[in-house]
């Protein structure tokens, strides 16, 4: 847990354990004493519904982000009731188009529903990804779902993303740390939006073949997101309370791997899973086994995410 007090603060802390007294958890807290939770939920490259009639091209299983929700186990969160509010869940997902784009064209897509059902989108052009200003938009959305809840108790902001959605979660979390408490933060084999395109991996399948695309094969080390990892990990009071970066390289294509600035944060982890075909996903074509994209579904690791991380769940 990352205790976060000032000097007086922490002088209460001990005056208040020196006479037996304990700081309540989360999960000793009634729902009237938690702060209302606000989950955000981030999808990585054609992650939305698969009904959806432009989002054609697939890169493993369709809707990945429903049936990341799923696995996840999160849905008693939604249901519960937090000083008499419903708490909020918001699905990011990235929405490849038609077959005409040439996979350089897509979009982010923004819901309270994980089918998508209803949803507002910010159409993206990879020439013109040089930087995180795409989100401003979903960032204002947030802000004013963040301002609307605080009307009702405090809010603190519980992030998730895999791959592409993992890069959002971090830029997400550096955009909020220090406006609102980020209560949790968990990346799943994230991939950097603005190092590793979608169009090269899927026209240019030789050069994926001999993994000539290295932003697609390690964790974001682009500029802005290294920047920001920097600021969550150091920042002296508004760090978030934790951390877990899970990751494989199982798919030997597509993969993330540990972020090292969590090695020395106090409430940060790296998990690796090491898949091999009889605990990875079903083979896809015969052979074909998109580990990259499984990790974010996978139940079973979600079950040991909830376990340490989410027992406040009841």
């Amino acid at each position: 847990m990352n205790v976060r007090f000032s000097r007086l603060g922490f002088i209460l802390l001990v005056v208040v354990s020196a006479c037996g007294y304990e700081i309540p958890s989360q999960s000793q807290l009634s729902s009237q004493e938690r702060p209302i939770p606000i989950l955000l939920f981030s999808g990585g490259y054609a992650s939305c519904a698969k009904k959806a009639k432009d989002n054609r091209w697939e890169m493993g299983e369709a809707a990945k982000i429903e049936k990341m929700w799923e696995a996840a186990g999160l849905s008693k969160v939604s249901s519960q009731k937090i000083r008499g509010v419903s708490p909020v869940t918001i699905f990011t997902c990235y929405s490849a188009l038609d077959k005409y784009s040439f996979f350089d064209s897509f979009n982010l897509r923004y819901s309270h529903d994980p089918k998508f059902e209803k949803y507002s989108q910010i159409d993206l052009s990879e020439s013109e990804l040089i930087s995180n200003h795409f989100l401003a938009d979903y960032f204002a959305y947030v802000k004013k779902v963040v301002d609307e809840t605080r009307k009702k108790g405090p809010v603190e902001l519980y992030i998730m993303g895999h791959s592409y959605g993992a890069w959002t979660a971090i830029h997400t979390a550096h955009h909020f740390h220090e406006y609102v408490e980020v209560a949790g933060l968990v990346t799943m084999d994230p991939i950097s939006v603005l190092k590793c395109k979608a169009s090269d991996m899927i026209t240019q399948p030789i050069s994926t073949l001999i993994q000539d695309h290295p932003g697609c094969l390690e964790s974001p080390t682009d500029r802005i997101t290294l920047e920001a990892i920097q600021n969550l990990v150091n920042h002296p009071t508004m760090s978030p309370k934790f951390w877990l970066n899970v990751y494989q390289n199982a798919f030997r294509f597509l993969h993330s791997d540990g972020i090292k600035e969590l090695d020395g944060f106090s409430v940060g982890e790296n998990w690796e899973y090491n898949y091999t075909p009889e605990n990875g996903p079903p083979a896809r074509f015969g052979f074909f086994r998109n580990y990259h994209s499984y990790l974010g579904r996978d139940p079973i690791v979600w079950q040991d995410i909830r376990e340490k991380y989410f027992s406040f769940i009841n």
